[in-house]
């Protein structure tokens, strides 16, 4: 709102910003949380059997591809896996108990082009949001950390961000 900040300048990043890591998200999880909202802010594209998904993904395949991939970025620019594959197992598990309330996902076409090709590309994705419920408490931390590297394909376009909510909510408030 105040116009354009700058963050690094003269090779030293500025006051204002702060290096985030891992283990911050997971020093102060709920104890209980019965619903979540997640709200994509941009578009989600998540895979099954080779096919993009064109319909609200079960907690447990949202769940799969995040922890797939914050597990990626901190073997390829962090020390190593942050959730072990034996965790990973137990928490997919758990994850198939989580249902969807509702949802306003929808899909939306939005055509790239490409210079290498010189031709337009599909690019859609899911845009909306889901209400899960069952008990989230355990997926809380993953799915903040989820905030800030985004999930499924396309993220290095921007694609697969979203927000959390945890206040209660009238379905038809679900965006």
């Amino acid at each position: 709102a105040q116009g354009a900040t700058t963050l690094f300048q003269n090779r030293q990043w500025s006051g204002l910003v702060k290096a985030i890591h891992a283990n911050e998200f997971f020093t102060t999880a709920p104890i209980s949380v019965a619903r979540i909202q997640i709200i994509h802010t941009s578009l989600l594209r998540l895979q099954v059997d080779n096919q993009v998904l064109h319909t609200t993904p079960p907690f447990s395949l949202f769940m799969n591809r995040l922890l797939g991939r914050i597990n990626a970025l901190a073997t390829m620019y962090g020390s190593g896996i942050v959730i072990s594959p034996e965790e990973k197992h137990h928490l997919l598990a758990l994850a198939e108990t989580v249902q969807i309330d509702h949802s306003s996902l929808q899909w939306h076409d939005w055509p790239r082009y490409s210079q290498r090709t010189d031709s337009t590309m599909p690019f859609g994705g899911l845009l909306g949001a889901t209400v899960y419920k069952g008990e989230l408490a355990p997926f809380v931390p993953w799915l903040e950390l989820g905030q800030w590297t985004g999930v499924g394909g396309k993220t290095s376009f921007g694609l697969g961000l979203y927000e959390l909510a945890y206040s209660e909510w009238d379905e038809d408030e679900c965006y």
